[in-house]
């Protein structure tokens, strides 16, 4: 009988929590899309025949440009206002350091968090110490590579172009990863076509994933911590492809620090460069914390760059030569425009020549934002956002898709 009291009253308690939760942005006088019991929105945000950032996109049609939803017990702000997300990201930063939590994701970071899903104080070490990582010399050091991995993708265009129609898409996940792995891997000799971690990759991004499980916790938050010990359990045992990729980064990692510790010169990669790490102690203001990248550290970055640069440039490229492909005439005077600026050899100081080609880019990312997803926020001090008042915790959702479509501001 008292299983039954206790039962019912954990079932009330959960009952009025989420009443609560529920009319939170209603008390504010915000509007957006009624949340069901318990899941808010999260079933459409979460579905795989309607991509998330179309789904916001249509809210933001149907609510306007600041709306909340819910995702589960989260409350997420949504705006596409310009003012708004500037404020969010620019005039208030300090507010708002931190990246909406992934659903799988520790609420405490570890040597294995990388700069993406890292917080606070860790994310600005990291931030500091990869920073050096795209310095004007570090990426000048890398043009040759980057040449040299353009020249054989094109010899190989030509070559499969004769024999027929070609999938582009495919060419420029063998380039990008050509290029990553060389300079984020120390990749010696030219891999395109015949990579072995190109099934990796493709597979950690074309993996179906499985709601069941995460979809509790969307409702019961506090079992977080073992639903991903089980989880990361299940996932050795199925040998998932981001582990074996984890487990290969692991061993170049490891490779590398021997061969400079025998007296190997310094490659320039990403390896030697994270290795290398140091910050100025003034970058760090006052922080007591260490100013070199532990071993996890540097995996955890190299693995960020590898797969957040794997999939996002490849599909860039592909919807940039499928917008030149049906605009020849943009396509005609990005040529012309390469050809007087470079007639022999390209050299790294006058890429920023380049005036048009980087305008056609730009427009090419205006219309297909990648990783959107990403540009989220959590509330860290009571402040205001757009005159709206949020607490510590509540989370802000920039909807860049609508932003980059807003007749107001394109015309």
């Amino acid at each position: 009988m008292i299983y039954l009291l206790l039962a019912g009253y954990a079932l009330f308690w959960l009952y009025r929590h989420w009443e609560d939760k529920k009319n939170y942005w209603k008390r504010r006088g915000i509007n957006g899309p009624e949340p069901e019991m318990f899941f808010g929105n999260a079933k459409a945000l979460r579905d795989y025949e309607n991509p998330r950032s179309l789904v916001i996109r249509n809210w933001t049609r149907q609510y306007g440009k600041v709306y909340g939803i819910h995702e589960g017990f989260k409350k997420i702000l949504v705006v596409s206002d310009l003012e708004t997300t500037n404020e969010l990201l620019v005039k208030k930063f300090d507010h708002f350091t931190n990246r909406i939590k992934f659903l799988l994701q520790s609420d405490e970071d570890t040597p294995k968090t990388n700069l993406i899903q890292a917080s606070g104080m860790h994310w600005k070490r990291l931030r500091a110490l990869g920073s050096y990582a795209f310095t004007n010399k570090a990426l000048k050091n890398i043009q040759l590579t980057v040449e040299n991995s353009s020249s054989i993708m094109t010899e190989e265009l030509k070559r499969r172009s004769e024999l027929g129609e070609v999938n582009m898409l495919e060419f420029y996940q063998e380039f990008t990863l050509d290029v990553i792995c060389k300079i984020a891997l120390g990749q010696k000799d030219v891999e395109m076509f015949k990579n072995p971690l190109m099934d990796l990759c493709r597979n950690i991004f074309s993996a179906p994933q499985s709601y069941k499980f995460t979809n509790i916790l969307i409702f019961l938050p506090f079992i977080k911590k073992p639903m991903i010990f089980l989880l990361g359990k299940l996932a050795r045992y199925r040998k998932h492809p981001y582990l074996n990729l984890m487990r290969d980064v692991e061993v170049a990692v490891e490779q590398r620090k021997k061969e400079r510790e025998a007296g190997a010169s310094s490659s320039g990669d990403f390896i030697d460069i994270f290795l290398d790490a140091e910050v100025e102690s003034n970058d760090l203001e006052e922080s007591k914390v260490s100013r070199k990248l532990l071993f996890d550290e540097i995996v955890s970055q190299c693995i960020v760059m590898l797969l957040a640069g794997f999939e996002t440039t490849a599909n860039s490229l592909s919807y940039l030569t499928h917008f030149l492909a049906n605009h020849p005439d943009v396509q005609e005077k990005i040529y012309e425009e390469v050809q007087a600026v470079f007639p022999h050899e390209i050299n790294y100081e006058d890429l920023s020549e380049l005036k048009y080609t980087e305008a056609a880019i730009k427009e090419s990312l205006r219309h297909y934002p990648l990783g959107s997803f990403v540009v989220s926020r959590e509330c860290q001090k009571r402040t205001t956002l757009g005159g709206m008042q949020l607490e510590v915790g509540d989370s802000v959702l920039t909807d860049t898709w609508s932003l980059h479509m807003d007749k107001t501001i394109w015309g």
